[in-house]
């Protein structure tokens, strides 16, 4: 079996995404709009061949709504 994607949950996303990229000397690739649905934000990072997801809320837990 091989890992291709890990993803991080973080109260706050873009700290986390900065000590990652000077970590690993890299840049995100994407940020994906499509979470704001769920009421997240995320940063998508290339490592090598897979992929390092962060992803935190953008709005308190309390306001999100049951899916």
């Amino acid at each position: 079996m091989d890992i291709r994607q890990i993803v991080m949950v973080s109260s706050l996303r873009d700290p986390i995404v900065n000590d990652l990229c000077n970590l690993f000397e890299c840049k995100v690739a994407f940020n994906d709009p499509g979470v704001a649905h769920f009421g997240l934000e995320n940063a998508v990072i290339p490592i090598g061949t897979d992929f390092l997801e962060v992803v935190s809320p953008v709005k308190k837990i309390q306001q999100l709504e049951v899916l």
